[in-house]
């Protein structure tokens, strides 16, 4: 694919994908930015590149190319989800809070940014606030509650009686 569009940084995302499925982060990082080399500002080659940053724990490298996807389309709910769960991975949860909220603003139905909302609170210890998120994460994907069950990020309250109910409420 190189060998016949040296040029184009769509096959440079492309093949980065490859190497961030097989988990070869480092691969993907540097197919990621050739791609930028090819063609700064590009959109996808930038928030593939923070992703995969995020996973090599280089968060402050990351945030860098998640301000440029910002400044492209700052409308994005599936960015500010992102951002949100790289601060959250990072342990700073107010942050985290923060861009789950502005995706939620944006779409009140992602999911993932409100179950990821609800993972916060719950690591902040804010029972209630996270029964909140959670309650609605569940109203929009029925199907999580395994997730939930099993998420490390409930383990301070998992054994509260409001989330059995809401389990055995979710799984009648």
């Amino acid at each position: 694919l190189i060998k016949l569009r040296p040029e184009d940084s769509a096959a440079y995302i492309m093949i980065g994908n490859v190497w961030s499925m097989k988990g070869d982060y480092e691969k993907a990082e540097q197919n990621y930015r050739t791609a930028l080399e090819k063609t700064p500002g590009d959109y996808c080659a930038a928030t593939n590149l923070a992703k995969t940053l995020v996973e090599m724990k280089k968060y402050d490298e990351a945030f860098k190319y998640y301000r440029i996807c910002e400044k492209i389309n700052p409308g994005d709910p599936v960015l500010a989800g992102n951002i949100g769960f790289a601060y959250m991975d990072k342990g700073d949860y107010k942050e985290a809070v923060r861009y789950f909220k502005k995706s939620i603003s944006i779409d009140p139905e992602n999911e993932p940014s409100t179950y990821n909302l609800a993972c916060c609170y719950s690591l902040m210890n804010d029972k209630k606030t996270a029964f909140k998120y959670l309650h609605k994460a569940i109203e929009l994907e029925p199907d999580n509650t395994i997730e939930i069950t099993e998420d490390p990020y409930f383990d301070n309250i998992r054994n509260d009686p409001e989330f059995i109910t809401l389990i055995k409420q979710a799984n009648p």
